[in-house]
């Protein structure tokens, strides 16, 4: 199930809804056409906002869900939950694509145009509750918990470099940055949590998770 909307943020003031509900639609025929579906169920869910369920008679593959080849309009926002099958997959896909959407406005301006939920899913789940939320963040990450663009690029940087399972030749490719400048974030990362990153993982890496959808981290003193 897609969710997709255009942001009135993203849209010069004079566009009209009806231009911006245009784009909507065009990114659910878009959609549909990128993932080789069959049929499109659509729902039309307020002002520049739509659901979209696309099914076909064979499953999905990960290829066929590779999102990158999508180019949805200017200004238009997707949101995808995982593939399923059956009632329980219908609503299942929309539960999710019904919470990633929170992720993304909370993530702006940083957000991509296009997000699949199972990459935000622990940023999901971490904003049910923000201020539970932004209390683990601060616990665990202390003064790395901040939201000014230096800290969240080291603290973007250590999460990559977690996920690629310590490789600074993967987070570089991954970040598309050079991998002595992994090392040196990474390093400095080390240097404000004042502890090293082989313990406490899974804390670590969920409280990294979070910091680009909380506002206002004070960070710790």
């Amino acid at each position: 199930m897609f969710r997709l909307a255009a942001r009135r943020v993203a849209w010069a003031e004079t566009t009209s809804d009806a231009q911006a509900d245009s784009a909507v639609e065009r990114a659910v025929a878009m959609a549909g056409h990128t993932v080789g579906a069959d049929a499109t169920l659509t729902r039309v869910l307020g002002p520049r906002t739509q659901a979209a369920w696309l099914s076909r008679a064979t499953p999905f593959s990960e290829s066929d869900l590779g999102l990158a080849r999508l180019r949805p309009p200017d200004g238009v926002r997707v949101v995808a939950g995982d593939p399923a099958q059956g009632l329980d997959g219908f609503r299942r896909t929309h539960i999710e694509a019904t919470h990633a959407p929170r992720v993304v406005m909370l993530s702006e301006p940083h957000a991509a145009p296009i997000t699949r939920y199972r990459n935000v899913a622990v940023a999901a789940l971490g904003t049910v509750d923000p201020e539970q939320a932004r209390t683990f963040v601060t616990r665990v990450l202390g003064r790395l918990a901040t939201d000014d663009e230096n800290t969240l690029r080291l603290a973007t940087t250590l999460a990559a470099y977690l996920d690629e399972n310590r490789s600074r030749t993967r987070t570089a490719e991954r970040l598309v940055i050079h991998p002595n400048t992994v090392a040196y974030r990474v390093q400095q990362t080390k240097q404000i949590l004042g502890r090293g990153i082989k313990t406490g993982t899974l804390d670590l890496r969920v409280a990294l998770a979070l910091p680009p959808t909380l506002r206002g981290l004070p960070g710790a003193h």
